[in-house]
């Protein structure tokens, strides 16, 4: 299972192994193994690191065109992000009309995650997706690259990228602020975990460092954040801690919990590309983790359908022994026969000069939930 080549771009293997162990921690944490109540931070892993791949593209999009091409980008986001959602929206329908489920049920199913707004409907308590409850962070992630490209183009114009990535993380700390004082208020929690506002926080965080990176060693505020990066092992010991003994909706994780998870997600993705330790890069670029990640948003997809479905049909327990390996196997299906050959077609089809084209043609920098 290669990844594509890199064509020269620079490939951090431990950026994959850490996907792998964020989304590996989430499913076990659907899956109700001991041990992983805390789970959910693969979320904000995947948050962080998100925010720092695609915006280190939008960069250097900027850098060598000096315009970012927000045609091409979205298209190239559909391309990668479409097919697997549709194919399980399909096989969902398929199993609803097997089961006898109404069309009013399948459209309650089908058109949140296609429209990107299952968050918005569980911060709200409305009627929400049950077998497709799971896409609240891809909507989330999803609402926010529709902006951020502007964004980023607005504010990389018109000052220095160390600025960018001062007022980048500013922003995020204020949003940290903002969903605390909402959680001493007694705001619903449905809103304080779901609401896109209160938890972009963490692709901010890793669209700083972004910035950061960019901004070049001899910069005052890389230099600052490469010092704290160092503290990665403080980092791995808080996102374990939380693993194992936090629950999503805990005092402790709605008040401090997710900003702490954020920043320790962090100083990991920047310990990494820093190549602060040969440890951690060694551990995080173990080929089976690796090779995990790269199937990663197949695997997020189709998990939590499958285990609902295991659910309705009266034999949960085979969400632990065959779901957990089942819904890998439709990953690495998916991987190899839809998501790598439709990259490739894409590449074929792209018209557009090649300025971002390594990059964004690589599966391995085209993130996910």
């Amino acid at each position: 299972m290669s990844p594509l080549p890199s064509e020269g771009v620079t490939y951090y293997p431990a950026l994959d192994g850490l996907r792998g162990v964020a989304v590996m921690a989430v499913v076990l944490f659907h899956a109700l193994v001991p041990g992983f109540t805390g789970g959910f931070i693969g979320v904000d892993i995947f948050f962080v690191l998100s925010g720092f791949l695609i915006t280190t593209l939008l960069i250097r999009d900027i850098d060598r065109a000096d315009r970012i091409d927000f045609g091409k980008f979205y298209r190239h986001r559909a391309f990668r992000i479409l097919p697997p959602l549709i194919a399980a929206l399909l096989g969902f329908v398929a199993f609803a009309l097997w089961k006898g489920l109404s069309p009013g049920d399948i459209l309650r199913e089908t058109l949140p995650p296609i429209l990107f707004v299952t968050n918005w409907l569980r911060a709200a308590r409305y009627s929400f997706p049950v077998y497709f409850a799971h896409t609240w962070s891809l909507s989330i992630e999803e609402q926010f690259y529709l902006i951020w490209p502007i964004a980023v183009a607005m504010i990389c114009r018109s000052r220095s990228r160390s600025w960018c990535a001062v007022a980048v993380l500013a922003t995020a700390f204020g949003l940290e602020l903002y969903r605390a004082y909402l959680f001493s208020i007694s705001y619903n929690i449905d809103g304080l975990y779901n609401r896109t506002d209160l938890r972009s926080d963490g692709l901010l965080i890793g669209s700083a460092l972004a910035f950061a990176w960019s901004a070049g060693s001899a910069s005052l505020v890389h230099r600052l954040v490469r010092v704290f990066s160092a503290g990665w092992p403080v980092a791995v010991g808080v996102l374990a801690m939380i693993c194992l003994t936090q629950t999503a909706t805990s005092v402790m994780m709605l008040s401090v919990g997710y900003s702490a998870a954020s920043i320790a997600s962090g100083v990991l993705v920047f310990a990494i590309v820093a190549k602060k330790s040969r440890v951690l890069n060694g551990v995080l670029g173990w080929g089976p983790l690796r090779a995990i990640g790269a199937v990663s948003y197949g695997l997020y997809i189709y998990h939590w359908a499958l285990f609902t479905a295991f659910y309705f049909s009266g034999v949960s327990d085979w969400r632990t022994y065959i779901g957990i390996p089942a819904s890998l196997g439709l990953a690495v299906v998916s991987y190899l026969g839809m998501e790598r050959p439709l990259l490739r077609l894409r590449r074929r089809l792209d018209a557009a000069p090649a300025i971002v084209g390594p990059l964004f043609d690589d599966h391995r920098f085209l993130d996910h939930p």
